[in-house]
């Protein structure tokens, strides 16, 4: 406000109509006993400060929310890019400059087809001019030429647009491990000499396919929680058990030739491989793959030896 004029309370009573008018030209500020006690000022006066105040808070808020949004973009494990209503880089926080091996400065007013690789570049120009028209949300997977692939997502904003995306790379090629490896899993169990199996850090069944219960005659439900080694004829067990603990102790494949013994009596001799179930260096188990000499039944085998020596 501009300065004031003051005047005590008695005088404020006797002259009223004398300060009201100076009141439109200057605030004037009432005094009791020496102190100021109230003011009266003109309305255009209290307007212009509440006007000021809201300013002074819009300005406030506005950077508070910049600071957060800054805080966020450079904290998140998205890159994020904000583009304007020419699909321009108005903005980009850490891990996108990072990816794209450029600086801020640097990125700022660039388009994606200077920033990205191909083809993953003109895919992303035409998702941003879709978004802009549609006003829509586009999610999609991207693969560029030197193999990277990308999580992207466009978002609409009033002027432009909003890009984040995030490098899958590598849980890509561990998707496409996990579905190779449900493939072999899934012709080994389906293959009538390879017997699947696994166990735990004690040595014991924790599961092993129902081939197994084919033809030495147990119950394969039944085996889980036995020791293994009982499963094996009395002179491979001490084999077996070495095998089982080289795999576990040195966590390292091992193999050899293992005999089990059937429900019958009857020995059924075959390849026993093993491998150790990690996680985080440490053996959590072991799985393995029992494979037979040959297709044909041990028991019909035994069974036509019997009849050829008759």
């Amino acid at each position: 406000m501009p300065d004031r004029v003051a005047v005590s309370s008695a005088d404020f009573i006797r002259n009223i109509g004398f300060w009201q008018n100076e009141a439109l030209r200057r605030p004037v500020s009432i005094t009791h006993h020496g102190r100021e006690r109230l003011v009266l000022a003109a309305p255009d006066e209290f307007d212009a400060k509440r006007t000021d105040q809201a300013a002074v808070q819009a300005l406030a808020d506005a950077g508070a929310a910049q600071s957060l949004a800054a805080t966020l973009s450079d904290h998140m494990e998205e890159g994020f890019l904000q583009f304007d209503d020419q699909l321009r880089v108005e903005d980009s926080n850490a891990v996108s400059q990072a990816f794209l091996g450029r600086g801020k400065a640097e990125i700022a007013g660039a388009t994606v087809l200077d920033l990205f690789p191909q083809p993953i570049a003109s895919i992303l120009q035409d998702r941003l001019q879709t978004v802009r028209r549609a006003r829509q949300v586009e999610r999609f997977e991207a693969t560029a030429f030197d193999g990277r692939t990308l999580s992207l997502k466009v978002l609409p904003t009033s002027e432009g647009a909003i890009l984040l995306f995030q490098n899958i790379t590598e849980i890509r090629v561990l998707r496409q491990r996990m579905e190779e490896y449900e493939a072999g899993r899934t012709a080994a169990s389906c293959h009538p000499m390879i017997v699947p199996l696994r166990l735990d850090t004690r040595a014991r069944v924790e599961w092993v396919d129902d081939k197994f219960g084919a033809f030495t005659g147990f119950d394969c439900g039944a085996l889980v929680g036995h020791r293994f080694v009982d499963l094996v004829a009395t002179t491979n067990r001490r084999h077996a058990s070495d095998l089982i603990e080289r795999v576990l102790s040195e966590r390292t494949v091992a193999q050899g030739g293992v005999t089990f013994l059937g429900r019958n009596g009857v020995e059924y001799p075959g390849h026993l491989t093993l491998a150790p179930v990690l996680s985080d260096y440490i053996a959590q188990g072991v799985a393995g793959v029992f494979v037979k000499p040959d297709p044909l039944d041990f028991g019909e085998r035994s069974n036509n030896v019997g009849h050829a020596s008759a």
